[in-house]
């Protein structure tokens, strides 16, 4: 709240706070999750298919990583032209074509990279002195 001239002004946050709490909470989430800036929404919805890939990867645990990319990707585009496919795995793939289309395989692979071995694009492969995977 701000004060002016003696009278205790609401701010924009103040209320919007106020009107969130007065929700059920599954509706507040809901709408504070759309009134999040664009930039925010998009964050949230790329580590929402990232954890997405890396549930499907895990189908593929028995293959490197490379191939288990490429079988993801193979998949991916399988799902998408086949709109009849049903069950918990085209739905798991549906989900990340939901959130942001079809993915190549290579940035399947780099999505499935342990948290250690990502690096940003450009930067060389401390390792190999290379350019990163």
């Amino acid at each position: 709240m701000q004060r002016h001239s003696g009278w205790a002004v609401a701010t924009d946050a103040d209320r919007l706070a106020a009107i969130l709490a007065a929700l059920p909470a599954e509706d507040a989430a809901f709408l504070a999750g759309q009134l999040a800036p664009p930039w925010q929404r998009r964050r949230d919805r790329l580590a929402e298919r990232a954890a997405a890939v890396r549930e499907a990867l895990a189908a593929h645990a028995g293959l490197a990583r490379k191939p288990a990319a490429i079988a993801l990707a193979t998949e991916l585009v399988r799902i998408t032209s086949t709109p009849h496919a049903r069950g918990p795995r085209p739905d798991l793939m549906r989900r990340i074509i939901d959130l942001g289309g079809t993915l190549a395989w290579r940035r399947i692979y780099d999505i499935g990279a342990p948290a250690e071995v990502q690096q940003k694009p450009g930067t060389l492969h401390p390792a190999a002195g290379m350019p990163g995977p």
